[in-house]
């Protein structure tokens, strides 16, 4: 598990578990992709989009794909139950809006509190929907 350092990390902490990385490789290839990325989000303390953490995921060598909650339906399925990834969600217990957590084996990794428990379990908790996904084939 890796925790956030800051209020707004929570994207570089989800993706550096995707890739498999510390912290510090996730944080420097989302330095490296806002500043090839015009429309990245430049202020670090305002978060990161799930554009940000799909380039920096690109530029760090790994093959993920970007898929929104309206395409879950297609070929293949996808859901926080049977897809590994990094979630992008949203509801009114987080804060700003939106959160980035990172999902392996249908088990929810929530880099805010460490907390680490089954998807269904975690979204009914908090009352969170999907807002996207990046998932590596």
């Amino acid at each position: 598990m890796i925790l956030q350092q800051t209020r707004m990390d929570c994207g570089v902490c989800a993706l550096a578990m995707l890739l498999g990385h510390t912290y510090e490789d996730a944080h420097e290839a989302l330095a490296a992709a806002k500043a090839l990325n015009a429309e990245s989000i430049p202020d670090p303390a305002a978060g990161n989009s799930t554009h940000d953490l799909w380039s920096a995921a690109i530029l760090a060598g790994a093959f993920v794909v970007y898929v929104p909650a309206d395409r879950f339906d297609e070929e293949p399925p996808i859901s926080p139950e049977t897809t590994d990834g990094v979630y992008s969600i949203e509801g009114d217990t987080i804060y700003d809006g939106g959160h980035f957590v990172y999902v392996e084996g249908g088990r929810c990794h929530d880099p805010y509190d460490g907390s680490i428990s089954p998807w269904a379990e975690y979204a009914t908790r908090l009352g969170v929907r999907v807002r996207s996904v990046l998932y590596s084939r």
